[in-house]
Protein backbone atom coordinates (compact mmCIF):
# COMPACT_ATOMS: atom_id res chain seq x y z
CA UNK A 1 0.00 0.00 0.00
CA UNK A 2 2.81 2.42 0.88
CA UNK A 3 4.50 1.71 -2.47
CA UNK A 4 1.28 2.43 -4.34
CA UNK A 5 0.81 5.73 -2.49
CA UNK A 6 4.46 6.65 -3.09
CA UNK A 7 4.13 5.84 -6.81
CA UNK A 8 0.92 7.86 -7.02
CA UNK A 9 2.52 10.82 -5.21
CA UNK A 10 5.59 10.63 -7.44
CA UNK A 11 3.38 10.47 -10.53
CA UNK A 12 1.42 13.53 -9.36
CA UNK A 13 4.64 15.43 -8.63
CA UNK A 14 6.10 14.59 -12.05
CA UNK A 15 2.93 15.61 -13.86
CA UNK A 16 2.70 18.87 -11.90
CA UNK A 17 6.28 19.73 -12.92
CA UNK A 18 5.48 19.05 -16.57
CA UNK A 19 2.26 21.04 -16.34
CA UNK A 20 4.12 23.96 -14.78
CA UNK A 21 6.47 24.03 -17.77
CA UNK A 22 3.73 23.83 -20.40
CA UNK A 23 3.09 27.25 -21.93
CA UNK A 24 -0.39 28.71 -21.85
CA UNK A 25 -2.31 28.15 -25.09
CA UNK A 26 -2.31 31.04 -27.53
CA UNK A 27 -5.65 32.59 -28.54
CA UNK A 28 -7.30 31.47 -31.79
CA UNK A 29 -7.56 35.01 -33.12
CA UNK A 30 -4.76 37.54 -33.53
CA UNK A 31 -4.19 39.98 -30.72
CA UNK A 32 -4.41 43.66 -31.72
CA UNK A 33 -0.59 43.87 -31.71
CA UNK A 34 -0.46 40.90 -34.10
CA UNK A 35 -3.14 41.96 -36.55
CA UNK A 36 -0.93 44.11 -38.81
CA UNK A 37 1.58 41.27 -39.19
CA UNK A 38 -1.11 38.67 -39.91
CA UNK A 39 -2.80 40.86 -42.52
CA UNK A 40 0.47 41.81 -44.21
CA UNK A 41 1.86 38.25 -44.23
CA UNK A 42 -1.46 36.84 -45.49
CA UNK A 43 -1.57 39.26 -48.40
CA UNK A 44 2.11 38.80 -49.28
CA UNK A 45 2.25 35.00 -49.00
CA UNK A 46 -1.00 34.48 -50.92
CA UNK A 47 0.35 36.69 -53.71
CA UNK A 48 3.79 35.03 -53.90
CA UNK A 49 2.96 31.42 -52.95
CA UNK A 50 -0.68 30.75 -53.89
CA UNK A 51 0.06 27.10 -54.71
CA UNK A 52 2.77 24.44 -54.36
CA UNK A 53 4.23 25.21 -57.81
CA UNK A 54 4.87 28.81 -56.71
CA UNK A 55 6.41 27.52 -53.48
CA UNK A 56 8.74 25.24 -55.45
CA UNK A 57 9.74 28.13 -57.68
CA UNK A 58 10.50 30.13 -54.51
CA UNK A 59 12.89 27.50 -53.13
CA UNK A 60 10.50 25.36 -51.07
CA UNK A 61 10.05 21.61 -51.53
CA UNK A 62 7.45 19.15 -50.38
CA UNK A 63 8.57 18.05 -46.93
CA UNK A 64 5.86 15.53 -46.05
CA UNK A 65 2.62 13.94 -47.13
CA UNK A 66 -0.72 15.12 -45.80
CA UNK A 67 -0.70 15.02 -42.00
CA UNK A 68 -3.62 14.38 -39.65
CA UNK A 69 -4.64 18.07 -39.86
CA UNK A 70 -4.90 17.90 -43.66
CA UNK A 71 -1.78 20.01 -44.22
CA UNK A 72 1.14 19.28 -46.53
CA UNK A 73 4.31 21.08 -45.54
CA UNK A 74 6.75 22.71 -47.94
CA UNK A 75 10.07 23.68 -46.38
CA UNK A 76 13.12 25.64 -47.46
CA UNK A 77 15.55 24.11 -44.90
CA UNK A 78 16.18 27.58 -43.45
CA UNK A 79 14.66 26.84 -40.06
CA UNK A 80 15.22 30.37 -38.74
CA UNK A 81 12.80 32.93 -40.10
CA UNK A 82 14.71 36.17 -40.41
CA UNK A 83 11.89 38.34 -41.78
CA UNK A 84 8.16 38.17 -42.47
CA UNK A 85 8.69 37.43 -46.17
CA UNK A 86 10.62 34.20 -45.55
CA UNK A 87 8.77 31.63 -43.44
CA UNK A 88 10.58 28.38 -42.82
CA UNK A 89 7.54 26.37 -43.99
CA UNK A 90 4.41 26.86 -46.05
CA UNK A 91 1.35 24.65 -45.54
CA UNK A 92 -1.04 23.63 -48.31
CA UNK A 93 -4.14 21.46 -48.38
CA UNK A 94 -4.52 18.48 -50.74
CA UNK A 95 -6.08 20.77 -53.36
CA UNK A 96 -3.00 23.02 -53.33
CA UNK A 97 -4.51 25.94 -51.43
CA UNK A 98 -2.25 27.85 -49.06
CA UNK A 99 -3.30 27.22 -45.46
CA UNK A 100 -0.59 28.98 -43.50
CA UNK A 101 3.07 29.45 -42.78
CA UNK A 102 5.54 28.64 -40.05
CA UNK A 103 7.92 31.35 -38.89
CA UNK A 104 10.34 29.48 -36.68
CA UNK A 105 13.57 29.78 -34.78
CA UNK A 106 15.79 26.91 -33.75
CA UNK A 107 17.17 26.48 -30.27
CA UNK A 108 20.60 27.49 -31.60
CA UNK A 109 19.36 31.04 -32.18
CA UNK A 110 19.80 33.56 -29.36
CA UNK A 111 17.42 32.83 -26.51
CA UNK A 112 15.55 36.06 -26.99
CA UNK A 113 11.86 35.86 -27.76
CA UNK A 114 11.42 37.48 -31.17
CA UNK A 115 8.97 40.34 -31.02
CA UNK A 116 9.89 42.34 -34.10
CA UNK A 117 6.72 41.56 -36.04
CA UNK A 118 4.17 41.73 -33.23
CA UNK A 119 3.05 38.10 -32.81
CA UNK A 120 3.17 36.40 -29.46
CA UNK A 121 5.59 33.50 -29.69
CA UNK A 122 5.00 30.04 -28.30
CA UNK A 123 7.83 28.51 -26.38
CA UNK A 124 8.10 24.75 -26.35
CA UNK A 125 9.60 23.09 -23.33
Amino acid sequence: MKRALFALALSFFASSVVMAQTPAPLPDTPLPSELAFVQSATKDLNARFPNPAAAAKGGYFRYNNEDKTGAISYANLKWNSVDPRHPSQLWYDVKGRLLGADFGRTLTMPAVTPNIWGPQSATLV
